[in-house]
């Protein structure tokens, strides 16, 4: 077994991850000639807004704008959640600050913010809004490499400043705990296969295994782009879920759920049931799931198991083995 780094994760280096797997940069320039940003989160789990709200207001000092909306259409009808970030001076702000935590949105922002500077530069000479900021030709052919694009890659090999508070906003964003009557397993699926090789080199560095990155032959209905998975089974779950739980906000729950599951504290069709539930992202599923957790945990601080002494301790005290041959003890 591979040693494990153990460290703990900030929360701006959480929200990188989150936004690498579910943000949005919007950059480009509208029918009157005029360039517009915006970068937005949008989520199903208000309650993971409410996270990500808290760190952007401690990054750019002041109430970062919300929203909520009703999908009419698609595949999920719960309501959506999200922040945006729209004005010039709290963008910049935002982009420098997460610039050292993001991998594959860095590209980008780091345009976004290059063209950003430089309106900043040309409102304190003219004093004119952004409305009426012209974009120049060399920001013309970065909003058009950029423009309507999803990510870049990096053009070289980079890392998260928070490797670990990364890896746990990316499954917040794009991993699921599945549970199952009969499977229990841990995925994550990605356009990218850079992504997923910084997802499964992360993990091995902080879980103590490795894991092989698949091509899953399907193409994604958004991107139209191929997709690439990597599953985490039942025998080296336990890692996985010692590792990053602490640093979980989404999906904490479901995580905390299967672990419980695996120790023999919650039946199979309890813990299939309750992950079923929040996977519907009710609260009301929310606070029975803790509810139950919390009679489990205080059941086992009640009565702990006992610890059985090693098969080597029993041998030299002299005690009988079980599956050892009596006349083999008796010598």
């Amino acid at each position: 077994m591979k040693t494990t780094v153990r460290k703990e994760a900030s929360k701006i280096g959480w929200f990188a991850g989150l936004f690498d797997g579910d943000g949005t940069i919007r950059f480009g320039i509208d029918n009157k000639n005029r360039l517009y940003t915006q970068m937005v989160v949008e989520l199903n789990d208000e309650e993971t807004v409410n996270t990500a709200d808290t760190i952007l207001t401690q990054a750019v000092g002041y109430k970062v704008s919300r929203f909520s909306r009703v999908c009419r259409s698609g595949f999920s009808k719960n309501p959506k959640y999200g922040l945006r970030v729209q004005a010039r001076h709290p963008l910049v702000k935002v982009l420098e600050a997460l610039l050292p935590y993001v991998i594959l949105k860095r590209r980008k922002m780091e345009a976004v913010s290059e063209v950003l500077k430089r309106t900043l530069t040309v409102d304190q000479k003219t004093r004119d809004p952004l409305l009426t900021f012209r974009p120049s030709d060399q920001d013309r052919k970065l909003i058009e490499l950029f423009h309507g694009r999803r990510d870049f890659d990096p053009v070289t090999d980079v890392d998260s400043k928070d490797e670990l508070g990364w890896l746990a906003g990316m499954i917040d964003a794009e991993g699921s705990f599945i549970l199952t009557e009969k499977n229990i397993l841990f995925a994550i699926n990605m356009t990218s296969r850079y992504a997923m090789s910084k997802v499964a080199a992360y993990i091995e560095k902080f879980c103590g295994f490795s894991c092989k990155v698949y091509d899953k032959n399907v193409v994604s209905s958004v991107s139209k782009q191929p997709q690439f998975y990597i599953h985490v089974r039942r025998t080296q779950l336990q890692m996985l879920l010692d590792a990053i739980i602490p640093h979980l906000v989404t999906k904490q729950l479901q995580a905390r759920i299967m672990k419980e599951f695996l120790f023999g504290h919650l039946e199979r069709p309890l813990a299939v049931r309750l992950s079923k539930e929040l996977k519907q992202h009710r609260r009301e599923a929310r606070l029975e799931s803790l509810k139950i957790l919390e009679r489990v945990i205080l059941c086992q601080a009640e009565s702990p198991r006992p610890q059985q002494a090693s098969r080597k301790a029993q041998r030299l005290e002299g005690e009988p083995v079980a599956g050892d041959n009596p006349s083999m003890s008796a010598q």
